[in-house]
């Protein structure tokens, strides 16, 4: 089984290499797609804002660098993609952290050719020039046979059944899955956290110490006064309020 099972791995890995060496030639790429960073965002209406990172490297996603970035709703445009990848790209490469110095040689970037020069200003702002960068833009209808992929010169020639065209589709994909849950996270916690904004009193501190001491909304909503007191700094006053809160004493 162990045999069978490293002969399955090196076949595949083989494969990968195949196929990154054409994604290489047909995308007239400057560097060998060593590591791959792909982009993408995601947002409910506006709300709750999350863009991502996900990596490709050693022919395996490596989840362990994958990256959220949550953007400030205050200062975003309503569902503008260009701003929000204007965001996560700028944080991405302000180099301000120790894994931010592991420069990719691929960004692949979920949008179409806006996205794309959106990418190409920042990094050009940045003064970096030895990473490639491509886009691809969502078919007509979603229709994955009308999809179109950008480098930095213009349309690139890409037959949409090839293998070389699937796997850049499914690194997409995966960026968008993890944007996706990415931000129904967030969200979950905005709504968790938005039941408390009626109480007085309780502030963002006092939201997670009562989370962190109850576990959860429910138990919080059925614990007595006495119970609440038992939180760190949550006086009689602050249990009064919340215990009024959630039996709706008047």
């Amino acid at each position: 089984n162990i045999n069978a099972s490293l002969k399955n791995k090196l076949s595949n890995q083989k494969e990968n290499l195949k196929i990154l060496k054409n994604i290489y030639l047909k995308l007239k790429l400057k560097n060998f797609p060593k590591k791959i960073e792909v982009y993408d965002n995601s947002h409910l209406s506006g709300s709750n804002p999350v863009g991502v990172m996900i990596v490709y490297q050693n022919h395996t996603f490596d989840k362990h660098s994958y990256r959220k970035f949550n953007l400030d709703k205050d200062r975003i445009q309503l569902s503008d993609d260009y701003f929000m990848i204007e965001q996560v790209l700028n944080r991405r490469f302000n180099f301000t952290d120790k894994w931010k110095l592991q420069k990719p040689s691929l960004i692949i970037i979920d949008g179409g050719k806006g996205h794309l020069n959106i990418a190409k200003k920042i990094l050009k702002e940045k003064k970096i020039s030895n990473i490639d960068i491509i886009s691809i833009a969502k078919g007509k209808n979603r229709n994955t046979s009308n999809e179109k992929i950008f480098n930095t010169s213009g349309l690139v020639d890409i037959n949409y059944r090839s293998k070389e065209f699937f796997f850049l589709q499914r690194l997409r994909d995966e960026a968008h899955r993890f944007a996706i849950s990415s931000q129904k996270i967030r969200r979950a916690i905005a709504m968790k956290s938005s039941v408390f904004n009626k109480i007085e009193g309780v502030g963002k501190k006092m939201k997670i110490n009562l989370l962190t001491f109850f576990g959860s909304i429910k138990n919080i909503k059925t614990a007595s006064i006495e119970e609440l007191k038992k939180a760190p700094g949550i006086g009689e006053k602050i249990a009064k309020n919340i215990y009024k809160e959630f039996n709706k004493i008047v």
